[in-house]
């Protein structure tokens, strides 16, 4: 799970990331704020983050994050 977080990390080009937990992604999405984002994961692909503010959105991975999840989340914001 680790390794495909910091795929994620890496290759998203057009996010930034932020933090030191690995199981943790705090996104920012230079064009939306982090309302928007969060609006977004949850409405057209039902990906709910842990909190979010007006800059950024944190999202948690746990024991239930399996690949499929972050396959999709990589394919998300990959296009952003």
């Amino acid at each position: 799970m680790i390794y495909k977080l910091d795929t994620i990390r890496r290759r998203c080009t057009g996010c930034e990331f932020y933090g030191d937990d690995p199981l943790k992604l705090l996104v920012k999405v230079p064009s939306l704020t982090g309302y928007q984002l969060s609006e977004m994961l949850y409405e057209d692909f039902g990906i709910e983050d842990e909190i979010t503010n007006s800059k950024s959105t944190m999202l948690l991975c746990g024991i239930g994050t399996d690949n499929k999840k972050l396959d999709k989340l990589y394919n998300i914001l990959s296009k952003l």
